[in-house]
């Protein structure tokens, strides 16, 4: 007969962790009607119809791509992830609101002026766009779950509030969480992705079975961050390398070409979930995917041209990598004509007063938090200074967050919302620095855990 655990292991280990958790995700969806508009969201509302052809309707082939010439929708379904999509499409569903005369006649235009959507009822209904918003907004509460998990893996529980914490009040990651777009699922589903992959690589790393009910968790969790947007791969990359370094570290030559073939089993199934996730897919996938790749360049080459006039500098994109995260302000937008808007920046002042908006770090703040990442970052290679995070974790972090730079480096585009996937990263990165600083200045007693994990 098991033991129940003691009342101060159950305060502990369960209540205090979901009261703090519970009291984030209130906090999260208590903001989601305050948060300005985006043109984006339009695309994901007028895309849920495709909830109701699929698991209304039944029909399926109603959504397969033949050619991108065949309708204007196919190019939407190639662009977007399928889960944003139907999500939103189940909440509207479930309200009653799932209803073409509620909904916007297209995506949104960015070709003509926002007057124009709004009069040709493009942008919709506060109770529409209101409701539309809630699955993102949960699926970010849960994204502050995974990094409570992570936190606790890579330092204890102290590092779990941490880094939850942080997250859950950081005002990017709020913004563009709770809009009615691919953001809100991909931060759930990634976040999971390599939460999973962290916990197998500790299992793998202390010489312990690993059950396949893991690896089938890993296969579900990496094929939903794919079918919640394209970027997704840099979760699952990080994952995977994760993974990979438990036999790098042990210098287990033999055993990494084992694990790297799971791991291309594990890529196999993640991609056929995905594919099965999106019916427009079904149809020649071989000749879909390709379609994929070139709308996805012509449309990076348009916003380019039309929206950012030329691809940013290298140098620009440096210094977003170390300004996004913590330094700067959230931007509500990407056109600069909306500066001229009214409506929206009465929106965005309100959004702004409130403290639902998040905490803004200003610069002082910013740059302390910066500066704990760039020293969490290094920290490891100092055996005087270095926090007692378990090897195989900090090999981890190092490797998502080169994941992270390269592609953004590579990406001419300095939007801030393409940093998201950055944040998380870097603010556990942030707790270890932080966490090495108040060891050596103050003796900072460690989580005793973390330090026989790390032993």
């Amino acid at each position: 007969m098991s033991r129940l655990p003691a009342p101060r292991a159950l305060l502990r280990d369960f209540i205090l962790p979901a009261a703090w958790l519970l009291a984030l995700a209130v906090s999260i969806v208590a903001g989601v009607t305050l948060v300005p508009f985006h043109g984006d969201e339009v695309n994901q509302i007028y895309g849920s119809r495709d909830f109701a052809t699929l698991f209304v309707q039944g029909r399926p082939q109603d959504l397969l791509i033949k050619s991108l010439e065949e309708t204007p929708d196919a190019v939407l379904r190639l662009q977007h992830g399928s889960v944003g999509r139907y999500s939103v499409g189940w909440a509207l569903y479930s309200a009653g609101l799932l209803q073409n005369h509620l909904l916007p006649p297209s995506g949104y235009q960015w070709t003509q002026r926002y007057g124009d959507n709004v009069n040709q009822g493009i942008r919709p209904s506060s109770a529409v766009l209101h409701r539309a918003r809630i699955p993102s907004a949960l699926f970010l509460a849960a994204s502050v779950a995974w990094m409570f998990g992570l936190g606790n893996l890579v330092g204890g529980s102290g590092m779990a509030y941490v880094a939850s914490g942080l997250v859950a009040v950081n005002p990017v990651v709020l913004l563009n969480g709770r809009r009615a777009m691919q953001e809100g699922s991909l931060l759930c589903f990634g976040l999971l992705t390599v939460l999973i992959a962290a916990i197998i690589s500790q299992k793998r790393a202390a010489g312990e079975r690993v059950s396949w009910r893991w690896w089938l968790g890993l296969v579900v969790a990496a094929g939903l961050a794919l079918a919640s947007k394209n970027t997704a791969v840099l979760y699952v990359a990080a994952a995977l390398g994760w993974i990979l370094a438990a036999d790098v570290l042990r210098r287990d030559w033999r055993g990494a070409l084992r694990t790297g073939a799971r791991l291309a089993l594990v890529s196999g199934l993640a991609i056929g979930l995905w594919l099965a996730l999106s019916p427009g897919m079904w149809n020649e996938p071989l000749d879909r995917l390709r379609d994929l790749v070139s709308v996805r360049a012509d449309h990076m080459g348009r916003q380019v041209r039309g929206v950012n006039n030329g691809a940013s500098p290298l140098t620009d994109r440096l210094a977003h990598l170390v300004t996004e995260p913590f330094i700067a302000p959230p931007s509500h937008y990407e056109v600069q004509a909306w500066d001229r808007l009214e409506p929206i920046q009465r929106e965005i002042a309100a959004y702004m007063a409130s403290p639902l908006s998040g905490v803004q770090f200003g610069a002082f703040g910013g740059m302390l938090l910066t500066f704990c990442a760039g020293l969490g970052a290094v920290v490891g290679f100092a055996p005087r200074l270095r926090p007692p995070v378990p090897p195989v974790h900090y090999a981890g972090l190092l490797l998502w967050l080169a994941v992270n730079a390269v592609v953004l480096m590579l990406n001419p585009l300095p939007w801030q919302r393409y940093f998201l996937p950055l944040i998380p990263v870097v603010t556990l990165l942030a707790g270890v620095g932080a966490w090495a600083l108040l060891r050596q200045s103050r003796g900072f007693a460690v989580d005793r855990g973390a330090a026989r994990a790390a032993a």
